[in-house]
């Protein structure tokens, strides 16, 4: 895959939940995991655990980005705050805290002629029939 075109080879081990959950924090404990939180509403709550230099699941350190994960958590202005983070995913698209696996964006399309639709908060797709 795309990894191994860049020289980067891996193991891929499933694991047992409460094994997987009891080396977060153990140095020695691989450092690539896949898990993911959905939905998670505020940027804050995962880049606190797993970005900022404080976070119980992070192994990275970056003082540019510790100083704009700061500023976005304590700014009250929509418009700033949202600008804070835009300045912080350019930080981390340049200098990444991790390997991406995906992007979480989501992108819908709708036909012209459908009934009028909108996209869930969460991103979840509920099929439903009549």
């Amino acid at each position: 895959g795309m990894l191994a075109e860049v020289g980067i080879e891996v193991e891929l081990r499933p694991t047992e939940k409460a094994t997987f959950n009891a080396t977060w924090a153990d140095p020695a404990a691989p450092p690539l995991r896949f898990a993911t939180w959905r939905p998670l509403f505020d940027p804050y709550t995962l880049l606190s655990l797993v970005v900022s230099d404080q976070g119980f699941l992070s192994r990275h350190a970056n003082p540019a980005v510790q100083a704009l994960i700061d500023a976005a958590a304590s700014e009250t202005d929509e418009a700033r705050r949202a600008e804070l983070y835009r300045q912080l995913g350019v930080v981390l698209r340049d200098e990444p805290a991790a390997i991406y696996l995906y992007s979480l964006t989501e992108r819908y399309g709708v036909a012209a002629d459908a009934p009028a639709w909108t996209p869930r908060a969460d991103d979840y797709i509920i099929p439903v029939t009549r």
